[in-house]
């Protein structure tokens, strides 16, 4: 009673459905998974019943089940549907044997008919196969599975079995061509289902059951390979084994049956992570190799070459050499056609063992194979993008191994090119691409190409789906792209960028497989960055994470893995980050395991490459703060020791070696060993040129020198007291004006070498020529680039390549010079001997500020000897509050509604820093000098101040009265005692004293701007320009003026090409962090410093700056004197009267006039006197009001 009660259950349910769907035309009550399941159940109730009851099924069951068919029939579209008729006919075709009476005579016509239909349906699918195999179009296909699933579904009617299998066989491999066609899933479920029912009818002695299971396994392997895995993967291994074990050792099938069971043990493994699967796959995948000719081994031996690396990541098993000889085989057994797919498959697998053991040799093939592989590679061809790609990754791996720059360039054109072309891989290739532009922003420090490599992280992580192999390494990237940008940005975006970051390199190791070769970095870049939280924000919940997950990453890498070492100094400098908790004890313990770990780190054997440098200068760190913390002098003897090795290694980085030499030559100096600290400081000095090599942009340029501000200073104090001060000097000159000092360079007198050798001559020449014409410098970087030409080269960067191969071209030149008999020295640094001669009519005074110590040296007064003169209070932290003070009183000297008493308190804090720069700096130099008030003439002395004294007033130094009729001592400043210049470098006075001036009359250029656009009115102008025209009334020079309108950027360059003498009244503009962009406002816009030093104008005498804060240095590389003055003196002109800061409108035509009126001698110019002149005009206005020095001491003057 129980079955029945349960057949009746399902006959109400379905009948149910069938009245629903009646009613309101719901076919989804049709076809849920319960409808289904009751149907099944139904079906095998009756089943049951007929084999129990004698062939009596239970008759109204079975009409409601041959009715909810036929409904599902009607229900169903297209020709999904026969599947259900067949079904429905096959009941009914029972039933009339069960009880033939009452059956109708046309059921059993239209049963034959309905044989006949399945016949014809069969023979129009196989011809219209036929049809799509000759045409390839997709719409025979679609017809002939319309065909087949009819011919199938109306042979169920039949009850004939193999007419069925064979049916169902031929609708299998309808769908599973159209699977691989479109990669339509639910066509490769229904070729499965078809191909498993058609096995199912087999006997287990039919013929052809083997080779249907075999067809089975690969539709089954082809779902396993598109990442879905309903099914379970032992079947698919029971049936590939059963597959194999039937087929004969000479069938000429058993290499593709082995094959098929090795693909599905690998799948296996990769599910279970079962080694003895991989095991057994690849001696599986041997053995398939095996039995097939040499040419026929190649997919084969590519797959088993795999499986072989997978192997090799997993347990370290030395397979990567039997990688590389299956590749080299299948190469040599290549046809023509083959051999582009099999070089770049040869290229793989040289890079992979690269990666292994980092030989580069192996890198070098790789690049050679990739390159054949790629010339053989037509435009059009879907494999091209690929290898385009996988070029350009080997490209660059050997710019990081090496550092050549041109692979790195090939790199970026590669992988470029890559994203144009036909792609598999658009994620992994656009995550490539932007790697190599980040690695080439940290060598040029273009926006743009930080830019394009935080685009392409992006685009890398929104191309590659959940589940894509490259998403991992899409999100690492991108997070690497955010942590260059953090250093460009501030406030709201850098807190967006670190929270991103995280989150992306949290869901990298989430996307990666527990047991991936290289979960450890993914881990370890995740712990990094919430250690880089931390010490942002500050929450303890970040750095106890970023420990355990550091732990992890050290602990899920083997031994003799290639980035073990990087892990475990990463973790070092985890374990040592500083925590907020006076729990001392604990911070020990931490510091004690960060240095073992660091050790560790160190010891790990391996290749003398970036990663051990900078494991080595990640033991000097944590042994310092261990030092810090216990004052053990034992530990940071010991930091020098791994900072020097560091530092001396060859294959670190530029950056990494220059920390490596400050940081050993600062823990040398804590521990009071001079020597060795001049030993890094030396070192350090001889790789800044490589730094700023003068091929870079001038924003790079001068962005690596601000990194580096103040290092000269530091290892001149150091040279100082060890006695070498001349050499103390030479590094002076050396490390700073880099830039200005690279400009002269290719401006260097080549009348010598003409004489000796002048083919080197003319080339020298012709390259100078070439850099002179163009406006390399001039341009200013693109600061924002369109998303449709985000990765082709703006006009600037093309200029900056373009100047990058002239100079690459000039330092060939170079080298060949030297070579030459008695110009071995030629354009390398100036030798003190040399530089003495900058002395040659009055002292020069050069002012160290350096955090060891400050120092004046003194050149001149004693011979070719340098002194030293200790300046204790001088500190570096004492004049950088002082500057920093007065640079903000000079930027509030702008505000036009400051108070009276803002204004009196702004006064006395100036006279408060020239009081202490007198009792300091000036006084103490002077008194060495035996200068004291009263000579006649008033001596001259030449100042060249460095670091943060660069932005006070050293001229004005002294003692001034505070109030109208106070008195001050007459011999207690500066402008008392001496006539004071300013020069740059030693060196740049050398060159002005060696220039003569005009010999007869020099002609001269009057610049005016009384109005600015976008700027506020200059009435003073008028009046100064008149007052020019009355002094030089009776002058035979030539003269030239732009006033307003007139005076436009590109009028005044070509006037100053035969101006000696020029006067500019007009704004100037001050930009203090891009000092490069600073310059003179003229009717059209800004004639910036970039611009001028592009110039060249050898016959410059005098050129007089009237305008505002034209000697102010740029405040992040204040030793590069990066300001409008400088310029002018650079590109030509002997002396240049500048200022410091905003001068009055009212009084600066005063002081002009006066100026020039000394300079004047019976109508004649002569700008020899210059610094006298000016100093005597200043005089003047300090005279009418000395209590108030920011209204006449502004005025400097550069040069001889």
């Amino acid at each position: 009673m129980e079955p029945m009660r349960a057949q009746d259950g399902l006959v109400t349910a379905l009948r149910a459905r069938m009245a629903r769907f009646k009613e309101t035309g719901d076919a989804s009550v049709l076809f849920e998974d319960t409808a289904h399941a009751e149907a099944d159940t139904l079906h095998a109730c009756l089943t049951r019943a007929d084999a129990s009851s004698g062939g009596v099924p239970h008759l109204p069951a079975l009409d409601t089940l041959v009715e909810f068919l036929l409904i599902r029939y009607t229900a169903t579209p297209g020709s999904y549907g026969f599947a259900y008729l067949g079904n429905a006919l096959h009941l009914m075709r029972w039933r009339a044997q069960v009880r033939p009476e009452g059956v109708p005579p046309q059921f059993y016509a239209e049963l034959e008919s309905t044989a006949e239909k399945a016949e014809r349906a069969a023979a129009e699918g196989k011809r219209l196969l036929e049809e799509y195999t000759r045409s390839g179009d997709s719409a025979p296909l679609d017809e002939a599975i319309d065909h087949c699933r009819c011919a199938a579904g109306l042979s169920i009617a039949t009850a004939a079995e193999d007419g069925l299998t064979q049916r169902l066989s031929d609708l299998s491999v309808a769908l599973g061509l159209r699977f691989r066609r479109t990669g339509s899933m639910p066509d490769l479920e229904e070729a499965i289902a078809a191909r498993r029912q058609s096995v199912e009818l087999c006997g287990p002695d039919h013929p052809a059951r083997i080779r249907r299971l075999s067809i089975l396994v690969e539709l089954l392997l082809l779902w396993c390979r598109s990442g879905a895995r309903p099914w379970d993967v032992d079947e698919t291994v029971r049936l590939a084994r059963e597959v194999v074990a039937a087929t004969d050792c000479g069938d000429s099938y058993r290499a593709l049956r082995l094959s098929r069971l090795a693909q599905a043990l690998y799948y296996r493994f990769q599910d279970t992570e079962q080694l003895g699967d991989l095991d057994e796959a690849i001696e599986v995948g041997r053995r398939a190799a095996e039995a097939l000719a040499p040419d026929d081994r190649g997919a084969y031996l590519l797959s088993l070459g795999m499986w072989l690396q997978v192997r090799h990541d997993r347990t370290g098993i030395a397979d990567l050499k039997g990688h590389l000889q299956l590749m080299r085989r299948r190469l040599a057994d290549a046809s023509r056609e083959q051999r582009p797919q099999r070089l770049s498959q040869l290229g793989t697998a040289l890079y992979h063992l690269y990666e292994y053991n980092g030989e580069v040799a192996h890198l070098q093939e790789a690049i050679e194979a990739e390159e054949q592989a790629l010339a053989l590679t037509a435009e059009g061809d879907d494999q091209r993008g690929d290898r385009l790609t996988n070029l350009s990754v080997s490209y660059r791996l050997r710019y990081e191994r090496l550092r050549s720059v041109a692979d790195l360039d090939a790199a970026i054109q590669l992988g470029t090119e890559a994203l144009s072309a036909p792609l598999n891989d658009s994620a992994l290739a656009a995550a490539s691409l932007s790697t190599a532009f980040q690695l080439r922003y940290r060598h040029t420090l273009n926006q743009a190409d930080l830019d394009r490599g935080v685009h392409l992280g992006r685009k890398a992580v929104d191309k590659s789906e959940d589940g894509s192999p490259h998403r991992s390494a899409a999100l690492t990237t991108y997070a690497n792209a955010l942590s260059w940008r953090l250093a460009e940005s501030v406030g709201q975006r850098q807190e967006v960028d670190v929270d991103e970051a995280v989150r992306l390199t949290r869901e990298a190791v989430a996307t990666l497989p527990v047991h991936d070769p290289d979960r450890g970095l993914h881990l370890m870049q995740y712990s990094s960055w919430l250690r880089y939280r931390y010490t942002r924000w500050g929450d303890p919940r970040d750095l106890s994470e970023a420990v355990e997950v550091a732990e992890e990453a050290v602990a899920v890498t083997p031994n003799g893995h290639r980035y073990r070492q990087t892990l475990m100094h990463t973790l070092a400098i985890v374990l040592s980050t500083e925590v907020e908790s006076p729990d001392g004890a604990e911070r020990a313990v931490d510091l004690d395991r960060a240095v073992m770990v660091a050790r560790e780190a160190v010891a790990v054997n391996g290749l003398e490459d970036t990663s051990i440098v900078t494991a080595r200068i990640t033991l000097g760190t944590v042994l310092k703060q261990r030092y810090r913390a216990r004052d053990d002098a034992t530990d940071l003897r010991e930091a020098v020791h791994w900072w020097r090795q560091a530092a001396e290694s060859t294959v670190g980085t530029l950056p990494d070696r220059m920390s490596a030499c400050t940081a050993w030559g600062e823990a040398a100096v804590e521990l009071g060993d001079l020597k060795l600290a001049v030993g890094a400081y030396t070192l350090a000095m001889e790789l800044l040129p490589q730094l700023t090599w003068h091929g870079l942009s001038r924003p790079a340029r001068e962005r690596q020198m601000a990194d580096w501000s103040g290092l000269a200073s530091d290892a001149a104090t150091c040279l100082v007291m060890v006695g070498q001060p001349e050499r103390a000097i030479e590094i002076l000159e050396q490390g700073r004006s880099v830039v200005w000092n690279q400009i002269l360079h290719t401006r260097t007198d080549l009348s010598l070498l003409a004489e000796r050798a002048p083919a080197q001559a003319q080339r020298l020449s012709r390259i100078r020529d070439t850099l002179d014409a163009r406006p390399f410098d001039t341009m200013l970087p693109i600061t924002v680039l369109s998303q449709d030409a985000l990765l082709a080269p703006s006009m600037w960067e093309r200029l900056v390549e373009e100047r990058a191969a002239l100079l690459r071209e000039w330092d060939e030149a170079v080298a060949e010079v030297r070579r030459l008999e008695g110009f071995a020295h030629f354009l390398r640094p100036v030798p003190f001997a040399e530089l003495a001669r900058a002395a040659a009519e009055g002292p020069v005074v050069l002012i160290n500020v350096s955090r060891f110590g400050s120092h004046a040296l003194v050149v001149g007064r004693n011979g070719p000897a340098v002194e030293a003169i200790e300046l204790p209070e001088a500190a570096w932290k004492a004049v950088s509050q002082r500057a920093e003070t007065f640079s903000n009183i000079v930027a509030a000297g702008g505000q036009p509604h400051r108070s009276f008493l803002e204004r009196e308190r702004h006064r006395h804090a100036v006279h408060d820093i020239l009081d202490w720069l007198w009792n300091h700096v000036a006084e103490p130099v002077l008194n060495f000098l035996g200068i004291w008030p009263g000579a006649d003439p008033m001596p001259r002395v030449w100042w060249c101040p460095t670091g943060p004294l660069a932005l006070l007033p050293l001229h004005a130094a002294g003692h001034h009265p505070r109030h109208q009729g106070a008195q001050s001592p007459a011999d207690r400043s500066m402008p008392d005692r001496v006539v004071s210049s300013y020069t740059p470098t030693l060196a740049a006075l050398c060159r002005a004293r060696g220039r003569k001036g005009p010999a007869g009359p020099a002609g001269r250029l009057t610049v005016g701007m009384p109005e600015t656009p976008g700027h506020s009115p200059l009435p003073g102008v008028e009046r100064e320009i008149t007052a020019l025209d009355a002094c030089f009334s009776n002058s035979q020079a030539p003269h030239r003026s732009l006033i307003g309108p007139q005076a436009t950027r590109e009028a005044v360059k070509q006037a100053l090409t035969d101006s000696p003498w020029v006067h500019l009244a007009c704004h100037a503009v001050q930009e203090p962090m891009n000092p490069a962009s600073s310059g003179f406002a003229l009717y059209d816009g800004l004639l910036t410093v970039a611009e001028l030093s592009g110039m060249h104008l050898p016959q410059g005498e005098l050129a007089y700056l009237s305008a505002c804060r034209t000697a102010t240095p740029g405040v992040r590389a204040l030793d590069e004197a990066v300001h409008p003055a400088a310029a002018v003196q650079v590109i030509g002109y002997r002396h240049v009267v500048a200022t410091m800061w905003n001068i009055g409108d009212s009084s600066a035509p005063d002081v002009a006039a006066a100026t020039y009126a000394a300079l004047l001698v019976d109508g004649r110019t002569d700008a020899a006197h210059t610094a006298r002149a000016l100093h005597d005009a200043v005089a003047a206005q300090r005279r009418g009001d000395p209590t108030d020095p920011l209204r006449w001491a502004a005025y400097a003057h550069y040069g001889p």
